[in-house]
């Protein structure tokens, strides 16, 4: 009795390429397209559907944390690769984000919200700046300081947050705005929904945005 004929399907790599063959994944390869897809176990089961068993067997042995992950993780691939400017925890958080993100969102471009979407203040400092308008605040909670100003803070599954700012007149000068977060403080939240034009400004910009996003989530 034969077996179950295996289901290929392709990885994309960052020139739009879909590999279907280890050969073509070789030829198109770029490493943090690669690294994401072994992040989400993806890779792996490429690799099984297209008869690669040996290879993956090496890239079994890998966690991810190894000094020299990049280098095994190539060669197990059989590709030549520059190793440098890579951070491969950022990498694989961005892989595991993403995976977080479809589950919520199958039917939306997860990719155009990725780049703006935090899930730890460390990631909020950073993103901010880089003198983005819109940043997406994912679970968890943050910390918006007084130093913060003309950006619009929108929530992804209910994330909590701080304001260090309780003076109106210097609240209203920041123009931030907020969709669809929760305020812990009391006060604060007043100074927030009752404060008109810091809430209306840019509004406008992110509501089509916010509509877009949720339009496809999971009821």
């Amino acid at each position: 009795m034969t077996g179950k004929k295996k289901i290929k399907f392709p990885l994309k790599m960052a020139d739009g390429y879909q590999a279907r063959e280890l050969e073509e994944l070789q030829e198109h390869f770029d490493l943090e397209s690669a690294i994401g897809y072994f992040s989400s176990g993806q890779l792996q089961l490429w690799l099984q559907s297209n008869y690669n068993g040996d290879v993956n067997e090496e890239l079994k042995q890998l966690s991810g944390d190894e000094e020299d992950f990049v280098q095994r993780f190539s060669e197990a691939l059989g590709v030549d690769c520059d190793i440098e400017n890579f951070n491969v925890g950022e990498i694989m958080e961005k892989s595991k984000l993403r995976k977080k993100l479809k589950e919520l969102f199958p039917n939306q471009k997860v990719e155009e919200i990725l780049p703006y979407t935090v899930e730890t203040q460390e990631q909020l400092q950073a993103l901010y700046k880089e003198k983005v308008s819109k940043i997406y605040l994912f679970r968890n909670e943050f910390y918006i300081s007084k130093e913060m100003s003309n950006v619009q803070f929108i929530g992804i599954d209910n994330p909590k947050v701080d304001i260090e700012n309780h003076d109106r007149k210097e609240f209203l000068k920041q123009k931030i705005g907020f969709v669809k977060v929760d305020i812990t403080d009391k006060e604060i939240k007043k100074l927030v929904m009752g404060n008109y034009e810091s809430t209306i400004v840019g509004f406008l910009d992110v509501l089509e945005d916010f509509i877009n996003v949720n339009s496809g989530r999971k009821e």
